[in-house]
């Protein structure tokens, strides 16, 4: 399966915790979605993507990934999110589909925009230590409505503050 990571799941070490590995450097390369941008989501540190006449956004494209590799990137993300197929641009202008998150019911931006290299050098720190903590129940079956709470725990924790 390929994957178009736009968020935080860009970083490597982090998609190592999610996924509970490390894709070979060689099937993870750059890539665009047109036509869209991403602003941060209200009360939060990650982005969702918005459409954009004439926008671009940056990411990573992720080859060669399995079933259980979705799996755990879907437990990660959670129930308020679905993969969709997108169609993204590799370097050179090359069309591929790729499968990405996205919300299932419009989320709230806080209408600016979310940027990768902000995110690495104020939020990375606590979401990682958020992310390994949370998949570490990826095995375990967790009842979906327990998800946020759960979250929310973990950002204490982990040193993050509570917004919401």
């Amino acid at each position: 399966m390929r994957f178009f990571f736009y968020g935080t799941l860009r970083d490597p070490e982090l998609l190592a915790a999610v996924l509970g590995h490390r894709p070979p450097p060689r099937r993870l390369g750059p890539a665009r979605l047109d036509g869209h941008a991403t602003r941060r989501v209200a009360g939060e540190s990650y982005p969702c993507l918005v459409a954009c006449p004439g926008g671009r956004v940056e990411g990573l494209l992720a080859d060669g990934l399995d079933a259980h590799d979705a799996a755990r990137i879907a437990f990660y993300e959670g129930p308020e999110y679905r993969l969709v197929n997108l169609l993204v641009r590799r370097p050179g202008g090359g069309g591929v589909l790729a499968r990405t998150c996205l919300p299932r019911t419009p989320l709230l931006d806080d209408g600016t925009a979310w940027r990768y290299a902000d995110w690495q050098r104020e939020q990375r720190p606590a979401q990682l230590a958020r992310a390994r903590r949370w998949m570490k129940g990826a095995a375990t079956a967790v009842r979906p409505a327990a998800l946020d709470g759960r979250w929310r725990r973990l950002d204490v924790a982990a040193g993050g503050s509570v917004v919401g």
